[in-house]
Parts: structure tokens; C-alpha cells; sequence
């Protein structure tokens, strides 16, 4: 009796050792049955590592995707007719918001992606099966736009303006700053990447591809000590502290009337002053250096990432109202000393312009030229990188 029990006991042992073996072992969802995603790619190829949250993000590991596929009417009914027009015939009729996937996260790991259509917030690999059957005849022929965002902070929201014709989505990201003093202190090293990915008039045959770019402006910095290197009047350039501060935009839009987003900045604003350098940096004289963030020649470069304003403009307007490309009241202030002598500081002019309009997911750098007793500033676009392309800046403060 005691050995009939053991065995009892042993089998139920292996059977739930089995079951969770096929547990473990459950088949990857047919990507021809199921809304499931590739491993999403960016749009750019930037090759200076180590990577932190500071910098740039280099691998998506979750995002929110919100799915659309079939409009309304004019009525509010789903017009399952105009299920299978391109994105840009059907765009302005989501007059319901989106009918596939609604701000679901998806989370990749180990070279796969998984989301549940029961739970919005994430869960086990549990897709939402396409359209299929008796009620949409049309099924195979079936058009889908995936609208994604992704941030290590800060959040993505999805909105519909509008009535029919004119009611196409609009993704809006809110960064998580509350400051409004300009004297805060802020760390640039916690400033969140983010991310927007689409893609449009997929069919229902396979994986959903989203290819992502950065939606925030890059900024960079770099040293350049012009003095004479020269053993009898040698000038080494000593940074002790750098920051850059104003008042920066929070909030982007957005909008998806066409396959092309155009993206645009609200009135919100925050303020503060990001520190960028807090331990001494030395550029010795004839030499130019990026700022580090450990003032190490071989630590990373420092990058501060910002909302920029695409819709700005270069010059006061009429009414005095300024579109500021990526904030107002912003100042540069450096601390330095030549040759480890007096401590001096150089601040650039309040509010200080562009002379170009920085685009998103492109990279800039800011110059400063040491000359003799005083810095010369410019801005340039950092066109030798994959970032995308800018303009040169002959913006020069003194």
C-alpha cells in the first residue's frame, strides 16, 4: 500500500514537472492568426558606447502600440467598407479612437515580443487575433496602422481630434519634470530618451515591423583651448562646472493625419538649471576635448537631451511672441581657470538664439572656443553621425 502511494505520489511529481515543461515550450503565436511583433529596430546607427539612459537608448525593451484598422462612419459605425483603403485614405476616420490594440504594452525579451489582449498593462504572450471570419469578408485585404511610443520615464497618451474627416490620431508624450523654478537643480543623466514607431498598411500575414526614432534633440559639447602650447607661456583650460539652464518644453504632439508625423510642442513648459559638469575637466592648450561627464578624456561624452520646438521661428515676431526651437531664458554658464590659477566664469547671453531649427532625432554640438581671455560659441549640426541631418550654425556668442 505504502510503495501503490509512493507511486502515486512520483507520477503527480512528474506530471506537473511535464506540464511545466510544456508550459515553457508553448509555440511562438502564427504571426498569420496573430496581431505579434518583430523586435522593433531604430532608425539610426550611433556607435559611441557605453550607452546610458543620459545618452541615447539603444534597444527597445517595451512600448505602448495602439492598433487601427477599421473607420467609422459618419454615424460612429464602424465602415468596415474602408477597412482595406492605405493609411492615408482612412487616417481622418478613427472618429472612436483605435478598434485594434489600445495603449497596449509590449515587452521584448530574448529576441521576442509578447503583450496580452486581456491585459492592457502587459502580461503572458496572449494576442489579439486579426480579423478574420464571416463578418468581415474582406479580411485577407484588410489594411492595419500601429501607432507605438516608448520612454524609460515620462508617458505616451493617444488622443483624436476632431469629427469624421478630420479625426486622425495624435500621440502626445509628457515628460515627468514638475520644476517651474529656474535655480532647481537638474540631473541631465536622468533626462529619458523617447522613441516613436509606426507602421502602416501592414497586412495580416506576418509581423508587425516598428521602426522607431528619437523624438528629442541631442546636445553635446565641446572644448576647444586655441591658446599657445608653447613651454614658456603655456595655457592648459581647466572646466570645473558647466550647466545650462531655462525653461524647456514638457510636452510633444504627434499627429498622424498622413504616414508621415508632423509633431509639434504645447505651451507647457518646465524650469531648471541641468548641471552638466561637476568635476574639473582639463583641455591643454592646442587641444579640443568633448565635455566627459567625468571629465575623463576616455569617459562618455555628456548629452543633454531636449523637446525641440519644429515649428519655431528664428526671429521675433511682430507681436513680440517668441517660438523659442528648444526653450526661453536659456544661459550657458562655465566655470574655468587658466592653469589651475583664478577661478573665473563665462555665461552666455540670456536667452540666446539658434540660427537654425534643430530637428528631432538629430545630434548637435555646442562649441566653445577659448581664445586668449574669452569663449566664442557656436552650434553646429553633427552631420558625420547617423542622428539625421541639420544645419551648420554660425551663431556666435562672445
Amino acid at each position: 500500500m505504502t510503495d501503490k502511494l509512493l507511486n502515486i505520489a512520483l507520477c503527480g511529481v512528474m506530471c506537473s514537472l511535464a506540464a511545466c515543461g510544456d508550459v515553457n515550450d508553448i509555440p511562438a503565436p502564427d504571426p498569420q492568426k496573430y496581431i505579434t511583433f518583430s523586435v522593433p529596430t531604430i532608425a539610426f546607427d550611433y556607435n559611441e558606447t557605453p550607452f546610458s539612459r543620459a545618452e541615447l537608448v539603444d534597444a527597445i525593451e517595451e512600448f505602448k502600440v495602439w492598433g487601427y484598422c477599421i473607420p467609422n462612419d459618419l454615424y460612429g459605425n464602424q465602415n468596415k467598407g474602408q477597412a482595406t483603403a492605405v493609411w492615408d485614405n482612412k487616417s481622418e476616420f478613427f472618429t472612436t479612437g483605435p478598434d485594434v490594440l489600445n495603449g497596449f504594452t509590449v515587452k521584448v525579451t530574448g529576441g521576442e515580443t509578447s503583450y496580452d489582449k486581456d491585459n492592457a498593462a502587459g502580461g503572458i504572450s496572449n494576442p489579439m487575433p486579426w480579423y478574420s471570419g464571416s463578418e468581415h469578408l474582406n479580411a485577407n485585404d484588410y489594411n492595419y496602422g500601429f501607432i507605438a511610443g516608448s520612454a524609460t520615464q515620462g508617458t505616451f497618451t493617444m488622443t483624436t481630434t476632431g469629427i469624421a474627416a478630420s479625426a486622425h490620431p495624435v500621440l502626445k508624450f509628457e515628460l515627468p519634470h514638475t520644476s517651474t523654478n529656474i535655480n532647481t537643480e537638474l540631473d541631465y543623466s536622468l533626462q529619458p530618451d523617447a522613441l516613436v514607431g509606426t507602421k502602416f498598411d501592414q497586412s495580416n500575414n506576418s509581423k508587425v515591423g516598428l521602426s522607431f526614432q528619437h523624438i528629442m534633440t541631442g546636445l553635446r559639447f565641446r572644448f576647444h583651448n586655441q591658446c599657445t602650447a608653447t613651454e614658456s607661456d603655456r595655457k592648459d583650460l581647466v572646466i570645473h562646472r558647466v550647466t545650462f539652464s531655462g525653461e524647456f518644453y514638457k510636452t510633444a504632439e504627434f499627429s498622424f493625419a498622413k504616414e508621415t508625423m508632423q509633431g509639434s510642442v504645447t505651451g507647457d513648459t518646465y524650469a531648471g538649471t541641468f548641471v552638466l559638469l561637476d568635476k574639473d575637466q582639463t583641455i591643454e592648450a592646442g587641444s579640443s576635448d568633448l565635455m566627459r561627464h567625468d571629465g575623463d578624456r576616455n569617459g562618455r561624452s555628456v548629452k543633454l537631451l531636449l523637446l525641440p520646438n519644429p515649428n519655431a521661428t528664428l526671429e521675433k515676431s511682430p507681436d513680440e511672441i517668441d517660438d523659442w526651437a528648444l526653450g526661453r531664458q536659456k544661459q550657458i554658464t562655465i566655470e574655468y581657470s587658466i592653469s589651475g590659477g583664478v577661478h573665473r566664469t563665462f555665461s552666455t547671453d540670456k536667452d540666446f538664439r539658434l540660427s537654425y531649427i534643430p530637428d528631432p532625432n538629430t545630434l548637435h554640438t555646442a562649441n566653445f572656443h577659448f581664445v586668449g581671455d574669452e569663449f566664442v560659441v557656436t552650434f553646429q549640426a553633427d552631420n558625420d553621425t547617423n542622428w539625421g541631418n541639420g544645419s551648420d550654425s554660425n551663431l556666435e556668442i562672445h
